[in-house]
């Protein structure tokens, strides 16, 4: 009998085209943690706007910044072992490369473009935190992304949801997604961690590559 299992995965991204480098990622959150009293006491707290912007970008040291980002990691923390982060970093210059040998008008070109890295990129990210949990278990998810009128446009949620269940039926793996949603700033502290462990991730990256020029 298989033992079923619910998550929740939170998806994001950080960096432009022109503010290297790029990266998508996604936060696999098994639902009794994020259900237990100490995540649902940061959600109350982000909901009701007790904490300051939780984005590492804007952090410059201001005191109640720190305080929040620190006591948003340090309760994430305790249960890092249970969870699951996935990041891309990807180049979109290749891209830029590519899409000039397609007999397109450069709109149609570009749209093509933008449509592959939000549909391929998070759909690769999302199927990799979904599998290999084992034959004896079977896994049930929930999606949330924060809104925007990109992922609205490019219908991200709908097609996330349908691509991964094609995925999961076609390759024969045992997982499925039950909902996957888009929501507003300041609704899901899982989205706000998410973004967090992204920023740091890109600082490192940035960090990294200045100290190999160096």
């Amino acid at each position: 009998m298989l033992n079923v299992e619910t998550v929740n995965i939170f998806f994001d991204e950080s960096g432009t085209k022109n503010d290297k480098p790029t990266i998508m990622g996604g936060l696999l959150i098994p639902t009794k943690i994020y259900n237990s009293f100490e995540f649902q006491e940061l959600n109350r707290k982000l909901r009701e706007n007790k904490f300051t912007k939780l984005h590492w970008t804007n952090y410059t040291g201001y005191e109640e910044m720190r305080k929040d980002i620190l006591e948003v990691l340090t309760t994430f923390a305790k249960f890092a072992r249970f969870v699951k982060l996935n990041v891309i970093n990807y180049n979109a210059n290749p891209l830029d490369i590519r899409k000039k040998l397609y007999n397109q008008k450069q709109k149609a070109a570009e749209l093509l473009m933008q449509k592959m890295i939000y549909t391929k990129i998070p759909e690769r990210i999302l199927y990799g935190l979904l599998r290999n949990y084992g034959k004896d278990v079977y896994i049930k998810s929930q999606i949330f992304i924060e809104k925007s009128n990109r992922y609205e446009g490019f219908k991200l949620d709908t097609n996330l949801m349908d691509q991964l269940n094609i995925q999961s039926m076609y390759r024969g793996e045992q997982f499925s997604v039950l909902n996957c949603s888009l929501k507003n700033k300041r609704e899901e502290i899982g989205i706000e961690i998410t973004d967090l462990l992204l920023g740091i991730v890109r600082q490192i990256i940035k960090k990294m590559k200045l100290c190999q020029r160096v």
